[in-house]
């Protein structure tokens, strides 16, 4: 497993049939997990809008970085999965936590990398046009429990009509990782609403792309409410 030495977290995809079904069987796993060195920090549930399957994303902190890479590829482990009624086989995001977005990381997929640091650096200059030419006609773009949203031209005006709620917006990334068409990311929000104060946020973003030039999915993972309930317009 290539820098299984070096990740200390973990993301995990899961795509189900039914959450009860596969949570029962999560809780139940977890003395196995954590003899692998795996402490869960985060689950997050969500339904694809693109297939209308139940998603459960899950971020582990890695103890022991050498025993979890074992332990994916362990015989009790594909044997336990077979039980967890799942769509397709999970998604493994290794992730290794950076200091400053601004630091280069090193990847051999730093192309759809930079697109999407490209992207967050529109959307910090509150730039909702640049931000929407990064994705495809069809793409879907969804924010928190909020409903998806299609194609190129909705993407904008979604963003429009969210930058006009605040005075000012700044990301920081904490921990990434990427494949050829997909990327994991994972940091803090920092809003300025219109009265001047000030709400940080963590997230976690999920981006794929069909042909590694133009986003097809974009996923924000975040609880938005405390911001909802402090917006004020001038």
């Amino acid at each position: 497993m290539k820098n299984s030495h070096q990740f200390t977290h973990l993301l995990v995809r899961n795509r189900i049939k039914d959450s009860k079904i596969w949570l029962a069987g999560f809780r139940a796993h977890r003395p196995q997990r954590i003899a692998a060195g795996l402490q869960e920090r985060l689950i997050l549930k969500n339904v694809n809008p693109i297939d209308s399957n139940e998603e459960c994303f899950v971020i582990f902190d890695t103890l022991d970085p050498v025993k979890t890479a074992e332990f994916i590829e362990s015989a009790s482990l594909r044997e336990f999965k077979s039980s967890l009624g799942l769509v397709a086989e999970p998604e493994y995001s290794y992730l290794t936590a950076l200091d400053d977005f601004k630091l280069p990381l090193k990847t051999d997929n730093s192309d759809i990398l930079k697109r999407v640091h490209s992207a967050f650096e529109r959307v910090d200059t509150m730039d909702s046009a640049g931000f929407a030419e990064a994705f495809g006609f069809d793409s879907v773009f969804q924010f928190g429990n909020l409903p998806a949203v299609r194609g190129r031209e909705n993407i904008q005006n979604f963003v429009d009509y969210f930058f006009t709620q605040l005075k000012s917006i700044s990301h920081k990334i904490e921990s990434s990782h990427c494949d050829d068409l997909s990327v994991s990311i994972r940091g803090v929000v920092s809003y300025i609403r219109k009265d001047g104060t000030q709400l940080d946020l963590a997230f976690s973003n999920f981006i794929s792309s069909t042909d590694g030039h133009q986003f097809s999915l974009w996923q924000i993972y975040m609880d938005p409410s405390p911001l909802h309930e402090g917006v004020s317009k001038e």
